[in-house]
């Protein structure tokens, strides 16, 4: 698959279920690492404000539409930069709040999450083929590549994996969208108040929600884009090749699945990371769930639907479609050396 509609070639799912998969073509850990932080800083960069106006809306005290949020978005520069910037300027830079630190952050956790899906759903399959070969170990779930327990199995590693890296960007990149004014949004303001205010602990505030929340998305996430990669493959070419638009398509339709399902979730872990405590004091997410219900009713956990998936769908989408472009390119590479080298010997 390329950019210009190249074809993606995918692993054929009755030699995956037969025959453990070739080590000469998984990609090299280096090669995922490379391709995928390349992704998702691309993503990151296109889906700052649509991310920033997800956060505001999960945090405010009353419902809030995009349109009043984008209203805000504004007014809440400081004097300094409206003067330097302009209104548009002012704005824009609202909205890239935390751009900084997602940057520096997207990159390792992408690289992280990407590729530890990739070697887990490679080394899962090469389990379930040795098995399937061995008369003393039979697998009580089919775990081949093309296999949804596969695909749940290695999302969920992903996140649990990386959201060693997502826990303290997203503290961080949170607390810098809904500041009040761009002094308060610096990353050094933001390190030094958490620092001396609460701990570095504040910083990984919310991991295990963190993976709460994404490691159901991320389980519902793969196999729906996995199956509709399957679908795809069978409704257009009846083969194992696909066109670029098919994997933005997929990625969009499965990101956008799984954002809604996993927003209430992610209404809770965005308002306790946001929430300033005292160092060592603990916030029970019980009892912030029970008060948020209590004083605005149920329909605020859905608060925020909206922008998650707006932010969501073209964030995957954009990693995915670069993601596999990436190693489509380097595949046809390495087919390309394979070939000279068959030829010269």
């Amino acid at each position: 698959m390329s950019a210009s509609g190249e074809p993606v070639t995918l692993p054929d799912s009755s030699a995956a279920r037969m025959s453990p998969p070739s080590t000469a073509h998984e990609p090299a850990i280096t090669d995922l690492c490379s391709w995928s932080a390349v992704a998702g800083v691309l993503a990151r960069t296109a889906v700052q404000p649509l991310d920033t106006i997800r956060a505001r809306v999960m945090v405010s005290s009353k419902p809030l539409s995009i349109w009043e949020t984008l209203q805000r978005a504004g007014t809440e520069s400081c004097a300094r930069y409206h003067r330097r910037l302009g209104r548009f300027g002012a704005f824009v830079r609202s909205l890239y709040r935390g751009y900084t630190i997602s940057v520096l952050v997207q990159a390792p956790a992408v690289a992280t999450y990407l590729t530890v899906y990739e070697k887990t759903k490679f080394a899962l399959a090469e389990f379930e083929a040795a098995s399937r070969t061995s008369p003393h170990r039979r697998p009580l779930i089919d775990l081949s590549a093309s296999s949804p327990w596969n695909h749940l199995c290695s999302g969920l590693a992903a996140e649990t994996v990386s959201a060693v890296f997502w826990t303290p960007m997203e503290v961080m990149k949170q607390r810098a969208q809904v500041a009040t004014c761009d002094a308060d949004a610096t990353l050094r303001t933001l390190a030094r108040r958490l620092w001396t205010e609460e701990g570095a602990r504040a910083l990984f505030r919310g991991y295990l929600l963190t993976i709460g929340v994404f490691g159901p998305y991320a389980m519902l996430y793969f196999v729906t884009y996995e199956r509709l990669k399957r679908w795809w493959s069978r409704f257009l070419t009846k083969s194992e090749s696909l066109p670029s638009w098919s994997i933005l398509a997929s990625a969009a339709a499965s990101g956008a699945v799984a954002a809604a399902c996993t927003t209430p979730l992610d209404v809770l872990k965005t308002r306790l990371q946001t929430t300033r405590m005292a160092a060592g004091e603990r916030l029970s997410l019980w009892r912030m769930a029970s008060a948020l219900v209590r004083e605005q009713g149920y329909q605020a956990l859905l608060r925020g639907l909206g922008p998650r998936v707006l932010w969501i769908v073209p964030n995957t989408a954009i990693t995915m479609t670069a993601f596999e472009y990436f190693k489509a390119q380097a595949s046809s590479r390495t087919v390309s050396t394979a070939s000279l080298e068959g030829v010269a010997s």
